[in-house]
């Protein structure tokens, strides 16, 4: 079993922070579903959109993410991607304030 040599320990273990707090905002969106129906008086169609803004944001980025990454570097991706996170996470304020559906399931889309 290899090491990692002192000058990599910090980045990796910046990278595998990233992917655990990703993994944890993935994890609360489906946990947040039946609270936002509860709370809300939301219907099964409106839920199952929310899935659909999360999970259809992957399906519609994958290959343009991909190009990117192939075309710049890694770095430059996980930039990008915390980049589109954190416009997406700022988008819920004024989604807040206006109190829009279409809002949320926008920035819904970007953060993912």
């Amino acid at each position: 079993m290899k090491v990692i040599p002192k000058k990599y320990a910090v980045p990796f273990w910046l990278v595998t922070s990233l992917l655990l707090l990703w993994g944890l905002a993935n994890n609360m969106t489906d946990t947040l579903l039946s609270a936002f129906k509860k709370i809300m008086s939301m219907s099964d169609t409106q839920t199952t959109f929310i899935q659909f803004a999360f999970y259809g944001s992957y399906f519609c980025f994958a290959l343009p993410a991909a190009l990117f990454i192939k075309k710049h570097s890694y770095k430059s991706g996980v930039l990008l991607g915390l980049g589109l996170y954190a416009a997406g996470a700022i988008l819920f304020l004024p989604a807040a304030k206006a109190a829009s559906y279409a809002f949320y399931l926008i920035a819904i889309y970007i953060m993912a």
